[in-house]
């Protein structure tokens, strides 16, 4: 087994989930809908249904494993969008917040984000992306990993087998064009994107992938990455966990 296949399968470990997620309705074109059944609300060039409970929509995205080609198929990116709470008024722009593990899905923490940016959100959108392999976005179910209370060698190559050559496709630097394509889609313009533990690394290799779309970071307990080929970046290294008003926010990222 060479080193990096060892490592491919070693990331894979943190990627499982002991619940399979459920199949969400897919976000359609505005031209495709003229009198929904339900909740809908047009973001770019999508019309997203709302989430039941929670004040979101919600969308997949469908991107290929492998941008080469050289591997088949395609897998959908969910994500979750919470509208700013004032619709008289444009929005301020729209945060991006991105969670750990690697593995954790950005959509399980929504309750935690909503608490975070509560101060927030009256003037800005809220968008949570599940990176590839996890939550919403085809999560990776590997019986070896999860069921097991010692992860071995034998078990994370079990997992591989099971995917196959798509193994090596669930790497960060796929997840953040993933990122970038569903901005794309949304027309959200530029974002202010926000990074916890393992979040910190995705926002800085999204940032040094795709810093067109980026207005400004926040690295919450980050993990050190060079940054390069970004241009015009504002960078938080910290973060105040209680934020009282918009003003004290603009005034930390500049």
């Amino acid at each position: 087994m060479t080193l990096r296949l060892y490592i491919c399968l070693s990331l894979l470990a943190c990627l499982f989930t002991t619940a399979e997620a459920k199949p969400w309705p897919k976000p359609r074109l505005a031209a495709e809908i003229s009198q929904p059944t339900q909740t809908y609300i047009a973001v770019g060039n999508l019309l997203l249904p709302q989430c039941a409970g929670v004040p979101a929509y919600y969308g997949q995205l469908n991107r290929p494993f492998d941008p080469t080609g050289e591997v088949s198929g395609s897998l959908p990116i969910g994500f979750e969008y919470y509208p700013r709470q004032d619709q008289a008024h444009p929005a301020l722009g729209t945060i991006v917040a991105v969670e750990g593990g690697p593995g954790y899905p950005s959509t399980g923490s929504y309750l935690e984000y909503l608490t975070l940016f509560k101060p927030l959100l009256n003037h800005r959108n809220l968008l949570l992306v599940d990176n590839r392999g996890t939550g919403k976005s085809q999560v990776i179910d590997c019986p070896p990993l999860q069921l097991n209370p010692i992860i071995t060698l034998s078990h994370i190559a079990q997992c591989g087998a099971q995917l196959g050559e798509r193994s090596d496709l669930y790497g960060t630097a796929l997840a953040t064009d993933d990122l970038a394509a569903v901005l794309d889609s949304l027309q959200t313009g530029k974002v202010d994107l926000y990074g916890d533990s393992y979040g910190t690394y995705f926002s800085q290799t999204f940032t040094a992938r795709h810093s067109d779309k980026v207005r400004s970071v926040v690295l919450d307990r980050g993990m050190s990455r060079r940054l390069c080929q970004c241009r015009n970046l504002t960078l938080v290294t910290s973060l105040q966990t209680q934020w009282q008003t918009d003003s004290r926010l603009l005034s930390n990222l500049g």
